[in-house]
């Protein structure tokens, strides 16, 4: 942690890459409530949606490539979606 705290620019861009993902899970969600894929979401619920999801991807992904835990995540993926996916329906 003392590594990150003594390069505020790494963590400034790893920030820019969060709001990316948070961007592009916003377009993402509000085509599918234009599409009627998933339930009517206002604006703001669709950004904290995304926001959250990205969040919690982010928390996934330095468990699974920082710590080495869920050594077999890819068999799950598509559960994870699904899960995903019907909270949204």
């Amino acid at each position: 942690m003392e590594d990150l705290k003594q390069n505020p620019a790494w963590m400034f861009k790893t920030r820019l890459l969060d709001e990316e993902q948070a961007s592009i899970l916003t377009e993402v969600i509000q085509w599918a409530v234009d599409k009627k894929e998933v339930s009517y979401l206002a604006k703001e619920d669709i950004q904290l949606i995304a926001e959250i999801v990205a969040l919690a991807f982010k928390s996934l992904e330095q468990d699974i490539f920082l710590f080495g835990k869920f050594p077999n995540i890819e068999s799950k993926l598509a559960w994870l979606s699904q899960i995903l996916y019907k909270g949204l329906s």
